[in-house]
């Protein structure tokens, strides 16, 4: 599921929608994960810190303290409607 996250994640990026890669991926990087995988997570979201304002990512890392994967999957699917 993680790594299917991270994925959705990496479109957003390609889609230019930031701040919505941003909110996956610092949550994410909360839970256990193979290396390779937290490696690229850690990677995007540190690419996204160049980017990005660093409100977007300050928001980012204040909703995952409230979210869990769970909420994040419902919000996908809302906003995919």
């Amino acid at each position: 599921m993680i790594d299917i996250l991270i994925e959705i994640a990496e479109t957003e990026i390609m889609r230019s929608r930031m701040a919505s890669a941003a909110d996956i991926l610092a949550l994410v990087i909360h839970y256990p994960m193979p290396l390779e995988m937290r490696a690229r997570a850690e990677g995007l979201l540190s690419d996204l810190e160049i980017v990005v304002c660093p409100r977007v990512l300050r928001d980012a890392r204040a909703k995952a303290l409230t979210m869990t994967l769970d909420d994040i999957i419902a919000q996908r699917l809302e906003n995919a409607e």
